[in-house]
This record gives structure tokens, sequence and C-alpha cells, in this order.
């Protein structure tokens, strides 16, 4: 399946995390949302910098940790983009990663978006 054809979001991952809500206890959902949208801004803005600095263990940590906490969510494209950038960076390559930082954060920001106004 090529990158364009991966959805933003994965509802049917999001909706079995629901399923595991205990009636009269928090939404799961909401709180890994909440997480998420809280936490994800920090991890790549320091991604952003270790990129910027030509530092490939950094990058390759960051983008793995940005990659799990995504794909804890079923974010497609952000996974996908983090999981190239971090398999380049573990061979000590950031082209990759330099050219499609934007790319990152425009997925990024619908994520969030899409997140925000569907499963807050």
């Amino acid at each position: 399946m090529s990158f364009e054809e991966l959805a933003i979001l994965d509802t049917e991952q999001l909706n079995s995390l629901k399923e595991l809500n205990e009636p009269g206890e928090s939404d799961l959902v909401a709180e890994l949302v909440e997480i998420y949208i809280n936490q994800s801004p920090q991890t790549l803005n320091e991604l952003k910098t270790s990129i910027a600095s030509k530092d490939v263990v950094q990058t390759e940590k960051l983008a793995h940790k940005l990659k799990g906490s995504s794909a804890n969510l079923g974010a497609l494209r952000v996974c996908s983009i983090c999981e190239s950038m971090e398999e380049k960076a573990r061979l000590g390559n950031l082209d990759y990663s330099t050219q499609n930082i934007e790319n990152l954060e425009r997925e990024h920001k619908s994520l969030v978006e899409v997140l925000a106004r569907d499963w807050k």
C-alpha cells in the first residue's frame, strides 16, 4: 500500500481500544489522545532539533518514540514517516529525515486535528 493510500488514522484500532473501557471508568481512548496531543509536539520539536544538529543517534531514538506513541493510536501516516526516519538514521543517513520533516509536521498536525475533533 502506498503512503497516499494510508489513512491518517485507523479508526478500527481506536474503536477496539474503546471496547476495553469498563463501565464507570474513564475513557481509555480519550486519555491516550490527551496524552498524545500534549506530549507528541515536544517529541516532534526534539526530532526537528536532532535532525538540524545532524545527530543520527538522537534522531533514531526520537523517530522511534514518536512512531510508537503514534502506532498506539493507529496513526498510519505519521508511523510510516517515522519508521523510515528511524531506519535511515540507524544506517547513519539523515537525508530522508531532512527531506521529510515538513511532511511529518504536516501529517502530525492533521492527525492532532482529527484526534482533538473526533476522539477527545
